[in-house]
């Protein structure tokens, strides 16, 4: 613990002069991924309680209680948004018993596959969103996609960084984090760190 912070389990606030516990904090494990989507606080990783309130893979704080948002059959370990909905990645084979590939959405309260039926064949660690793309980094090897009912195809072969607009490709091994970068008059440029 470091000055400042006794009592506050895993999370904190810093409100410009202090930092402050939210919520009664997390426990259980470490918190791998945070977003905020529309005010709501949500949080990731391998935690089985936030607030007192068992979870299994997601929590959201709405600034007054937590709640369990679904159930994740794997781990969360990483999350973006995307306009107004929640994009998570991880190591996950379902959300609340939908089929899913490592990544899925939230969208209206309601967990699914993300967009087309997509997924990866193996985790995804980071995901970013820029200019209304989505990019996902992680060990994957290969894009899938699933169908109305379930089934599994995969549709290409190495790709190690992905986005919802066009794939970005390259042997540099498994993406652990994505960023991007303008160098003021120059176009966006994606640093991948390995």
């Amino acid at each position: 613990r470091r000055v400042g912070l006794e009592g506050i389990a895993a999370l904190a606030v810093w409100d410009g002069e202090t930092w402050a516990g939210v919520g009664g904090g997390v426990s259980g494990g470490e918190v791998l991924a945070m977003a905020v989507v529309q005010e709501e606080l949500y949080v990731a990783g391998s935690i089985t309680e936030a607030g007192g309130i068992p979870i299994q893979g997601v929590a959201v704080w709405d600034s007054r209680a937590w709640r369990a948002v679904g159930i994740v059959k794997g781990s969360v370990s990483a999350m973006a948004v995307w306009g107004s909905m929640l994009i998570i990645g991880g190591r996950f084979s379902t959300v609340d018993a939908v089929p899913v590939d490592n990544v899925a959405k939230l969208a209206s309260g309601r967990w699914a596959r993300f967009d087309g039926g997509y997924g990866f064949d193996r985790e995804v660690h980071s995901i970013a969103e820029v200019d209304g793309c989505i990019y996902f980094g992680g060990s994957f090897k290969n894009v899938t996609q699933r169908s109305a009912d379930g089934a599994l195809a995969s549709i290409n072969e190495v790709v190690h960084a992905a986005r919802a607009c066009r794939t970005e490709s390259g042997a540099i091994g498994p993406v652990q984090g994505i960023q991007f970068l303008n160098g003021g008059s120059g176009p966006v440029r994606t640093v991948a760190a390995a």
